[in-house]
């Protein structure tokens, strides 16, 4: 009787340990993550990409961003990427889209689109804690 009460004593005791174990450290970890590396898609005009994640791949050729600079006159926005041999851009002065630009920060996935002239038609900008964030 006692033999059975200490081995049922035991088994809880293990259990119990086991589940305290498998948790421990899950903080570090917790979290939902996205890995979106840079694709480009010449046909369709469009490119999307995490900046952390494009930065973090094991290319060392691929990239994606965008950036905004002025003459006094207005903004000008140019958004690039290259996925492999794939490569697209595009250009606007439009200032809602030098907004959106502006918006870019080190864990943000950045898409946009162009049209033949290779005028930006579409950017967009998000910013989660699912996105990688950049490191050297």
């Amino acid at each position: 009787m006692r033999y059975t009460f200490f081995v049922a004593c035991m088994s809880s005791f293990a259990t119990v340990l086991i589940t305290v174990l498998l948790f421990i450290g899950r903080d570090a970890s917790a979290g939902l993550k996205s890995t979106s590396d840079v694709a480009v898609d010449e046909g369709d005009r469009e490119a999307s990409g995490s900046l952390g994640s494009t930065r973090a791949s094991s290319s060392t050729s691929d990239y994606i961003g965008c950036y905004i600079s002025t003459d006094g006159d207005g903004r000008y926005v140019w958004c690039e990427a290259l996925d492999g041999n794939d490569f697209g851009w595009c250009d606007t002065t439009d200032s809602d889209f030098a907004s959106v630009v502006g918006a870019i920060g080190s864990a943000s996935h950045l898409r946009f689109e162009w049209n033949s002239s290779n005028d930006c038609t579409y950017i967009q900008v998000s910013n989660y804690s699912i996105h990688r964030p950049m490191t050297s």
